[in-house]
């Protein structure tokens, strides 16, 4: 058996443009997931984005969990700002408004769990999509689109990174923002 070695594993050929990817086996278009449209994400919102359809996607995950002081503290935080913006409401005699009941509700949950040792961390989303034909790039992308918004969930395209989120939606555990931080200690891996 001849023995491959990961430089092998690039393609051949590619050229990025601001909008596009091009590179052997076709032309990709990234987004990268900007937020929620409002209230509690259950995993089934997600799923217009990793059904089958007519053009080629690909999905990923990046999760980077808070160390437990972390945790504790971002928990704390959303309990603070809750209770503050409650009382705030009270003094300008402001009625509370249903999302902001239902966040200090969520936050009230969120540090009763953490308390009982649930992990919390940041996580962002990656699509792809890629096609062999430039000429249905456009309905590719188009598709990829309509299926963001009926997952109720907002993304932007990856203009000018392209080719750092295409390698991110492959899922195999790169992170384009990684290397941004200085501080070797907030690196992946360090």
């Amino acid at each position: 058996a001849e023995e491959q070695e990961w430089r092998g594993a690039a393609p051949l050929r590619t050229e990025a443009s601001v909008d596009t990817y091009a590179h052997d086996s076709g032309y990709s278009v990234s987004w990268v997931y900007s937020e929620s449209l409002g209230g509690l994400r259950r995993f089934r919102g997600m799923l217009p984005l990793v059904s089958p359809g007519r053009y080629h996607r690909r999905f990923s995950m990046v999760y980077r969990p808070y160390s437990a002081v972390e945790a504790s503290r971002q928990v704390e935080k959303e309990v603070s700002a809750g209770v503050f913006r409650r009382i705030w409401a009270q003094k300008t005699k402001k009625d509370e408004t249903q999302r902001e009941h239902d966040d200090r509700a969520a936050a009230r949950r969120m540090a009763q769990q953490e308390s009982l040792g649930a992990g919390l961390g940041l996580f962002t989303f990656y699509v792809t999509t890629t096609v062999r034909n430039e000429d249905t790039l456009s309905e590719a992308c188009a598709d990829v689109e309509r299926r963001q918004g009926e997952s109720k969930t907002k993304w932007r395209r990856a203009r000018r990174a392209m080719e750092a989120t295409f390698a991110a939606s492959l899922g195999v555990g790169i992170e384009p923002t990684s290397a941004l931080s200085r501080m070797a200690k907030d690196r992946w891996g360090a």
